[in-house]
């Protein structure tokens, strides 16, 4: 079992800018969030935050959809290119590794940054659990809908093909939706 810290640090060297870059979006957006009450007597749109505030949550998910991609796209636990095959390394340990990683990286450390910003703020030891757990169950629903088609698709490409068609196809959905409730009685 000490193949598992091994593949897990194999990969936090590979991608150690983007993971960089997505812990300074955490912090960067945890610390907007600890600043914005302070800067609440001014109106919406007086305040120089709520610009920085759509850029961060931009970032954030933009590095999020990244994140896993690249990621699970590094060694691919299935196919004939894996690298893999010629040496001893069964493919479950490398998903496993993925999956810490993954849950480290998008899971836990945006739910350890929220509750360091919830203890400062003085939010009692109950609700902080409740909306530490909220956040962790989002963060995993999140970061496995990304999974799967980053999963069944070879290439950052595809993968970006395959949810530019998911939310064009829920964008026309939505838009077939409202035309037919319009014209309802």
């Amino acid at each position: 079992m000490r193949l598992l810290p091994h593949l897990v640090a194999a990969d936090v060297r590979c991608h150690r800018w983007l993971l960089a870059s997505w812990l300074a979006v955490v912090a960067a957006a945890t610390v907007l969030d600890g600043v914005r009450p302070l800067m609440a007597s001014r109106p919406a749109a007086d305040d120089p935050l709520s610009l920085l505030d759509g850029l961060l949550y931009l970032a954030w998910v933009l590095l999020r959809v990244i994140v896993v991609a690249r990621v699970i796209h590094t060694h691919p636990v299935v196919g004939s290119t894996a690298f893999w095959q010629t040496r001893p390394i069964p493919p479950l340990l490398l998903m496993g590794a993925k999956i810490v990683l993954l849950a480290g990286a998008l899971i836990a450390v945006p739910v350890a940054a929220e509750a360091v910003l919830m203890a400062v703020s003085g939010v009692t030891f109950g609700e902080l659990v409740r909306v530490a757990s909220e956040t962790a169950l989002f963060a995993t629903l999140w970061t496995a809908l990304l999974a799967v088609p980053a999963v069944l698709t070879r290439t950052f490409s595809r993968f970006a093909l395959a949810c530019c068609g998911v939310v064009a196809a829920l964008a026309l959905y939505v838009a077939i939706s409202i035309m037919v409730s319009s014209f309802a009685p």
